[in-house]
């Protein structure tokens, strides 16, 4: 009974939601497309930072271990 219960408000939940959207003015459409323009180049941009950081910590990680060994 209660598996039954969440599919329908999960059903009644996304009909409200398509409704909503479909209430959208076009200045919140434009201002949705413009932050997701702007986060794609947000993303774009630390993309390269993260991979310098996790091959560096990979590497002074690596050579911490050879170090150790060497010892």
């Amino acid at each position: 009974m209660q598996r039954i219960q969440q599919m329908v408000l999960g059903l009644l939940l996304s009909m409200v939601a398509a409704f909503a959207h479909a209430a959208l003015p076009a200045e919140a459409t434009s201002a949705f497309t413009a932050l997701s323009g702007n986060l794609t180049d947000i993303f774009a941009a630390v993309w390269p930072i993260l991979a310098i950081s996790v091959g560096g910590w990979t590497l002074i990680k690596l050579f911490k271990k050879g170090a150790g060994k060497a010892v």
